[in-house]
């Protein structure tokens, strides 16, 4: 075998690993866009998929809260990452805890109930956008889609768990609104 055959393989591995690292965040981001997705379709199939739907949007909030971490620690930050977690991040953790929240108790409120699954999906929308274009990335304006995301998911635990329904769904409205208002508004939060 040739030095220069050698020294050829040794490259490719090394660049094989640094695939695998500056992949490993859009893999985590993946994974969280996978969990909203099954969250979506097990609270639509399952009989009591609310709650389970609910704990995906959980896991998927830990690989959110990771994703970026790995690829600042593996200088393998992206605009096409960051992109790429955005549309994660609405469909997990606002379009998946909305629709749970909607199928669960909100679809008996009628148009009461479909405006606070729009008003919270745009709301969620709006942040993230506001998010990507923001010159600084040390704090974030507005609650973040994840946060409100987990709190929706945790009240429809709450909910499904003392098998609350229909006109106490005015409850979960109130909080999405709070919730909506809370992404949108203009109070600085620094990043943990």
């Amino acid at each position: 075998m040739s030095f220069v055959r050698v020294y050829e393989e040794n490259e490719q591995n090394k660049n094989n690993g640094h695939s695998l690292k500056m992949a490993l965040p859009n893999i985590m981001t993946f994974a969280n866009l996978f969990f909203g997705i099954v969250a979506i379709l097990s609270v639509s199939r399952l009989k009591n998929g609310v709650t389970l739907a609910s704990i995906f949007i959980l896991i998927a909030a830990v690989n959110d809260r990771f994703d970026g971490k790995v690829a600042r620690k593996f200088n393998a930050e992206s605009a096409l990452g960051e992109q790429l977690d955005s549309l994660a991040d609405l469909i997990s953790f606002g379009l998946a805890p909305a629709f749970v929240a909607w199928s669960m108790q909100l679809s008996e409120l009628k148009i009461l109930g479909v405006f606070s699954v729009i008003v919270f999906v745009f709301a969620g929308a709006y942040r993230l956008a506001r998010f990507n274009i923001a010159e600084s990335k040390k704090y974030f304006i507005g609650m973040p889609i994840t946060a409100a995301g987990v709190f929706l998911s945790v009240n429809n635990i709450f909910m499904s768990i003392n098998h609350l329904s229909g006109y106490d769904g005015i409850k979960t409205v109130i909080i999405m609104l709070i919730l909506s208002y809370c992404m949108v508004c203009n109070i600085k939060i620094k990043k943990m």
